[in-house]
């Protein structure tokens, strides 16, 4: 787990958080972010490959199976998908693993994630309802695991966490959030 810590400013060590630089009062994430691990970057490659590969191979198939295209795009159509292909495996994921952080403080939680969109999610504490940890074949192969966050208003993913990690950070909010544990 890889934390970006940044220091409280002079008079802020009771744990309060310091003022951001326009003014106004800092958000939970704004005092200590967390990472994902390493390997998150590579299961969020593969899984990608894994979704825009086929797309690519039956745009390219559709290319030669139908000659009476014209040959524009009997050629751009196939050129498009594969440079597609290369985009949303390479290009997006990687700027979606160093976009992303996640915060816990004891009033909130705290989530950044996206690429083209990028959304911050405050979550306090007291809307938590229930919490789920779960785990695809895929994710398993790289042994990372999803965090869902529910509460009254939807569901908050923390995805592609080291296994031990998303266990911890579960009974933490289940802590926080006052939350039974009937299991």
């Amino acid at each position: 787990m890889r934390t970006q810590r940044t220091d409280p400013a002079p008079g802020f060590g009771d744990g309060a958080l310091p003022p951001t630089t326009n003014g106004t009062s800092a958000l939970p994430g704004d005092h200590v972010r967390h990472r994902l691990p390493a390997r998150a970057l590579r299961y969020r490659q593969v899984k990608s490959l894994l979704v825009w590969l086929p797309v690519a191979v039956a745009v390219s198939i559709s290319a030669v199976i139908f000659p009476g295209l014209p040959p524009i795009l009997r050629y751009a159509l196939p050129a498009a998908a594969w440079l597609l292909l290369a985009v949303m495996t390479l290009v997006v994921p990687q700027i979606s693993y160093r976009l992303f952080w996640y915060a816990l403080s004891p009033a909130e939680i705290d989530v950044q994630h996206g690429a083209i969109i990028i959304r911050r999610t405050v979550l306090p504490m007291n809307r938590v309802q229930h919490l789920t940890v779960s785990q695809g074949p895929l994710a398993q192969r790289f042994r990372l695991s999803t965090v869902a966050i529910h509460t009254a208003a939807g569901k908050v993913d923390i995805a592609a966490l080291d296994e031990n990690e998303a266990t911890l950070i579960r009974g933490q909010i289940a802590e926080l959030a006052r939350l039974s544990d009937d299991v």
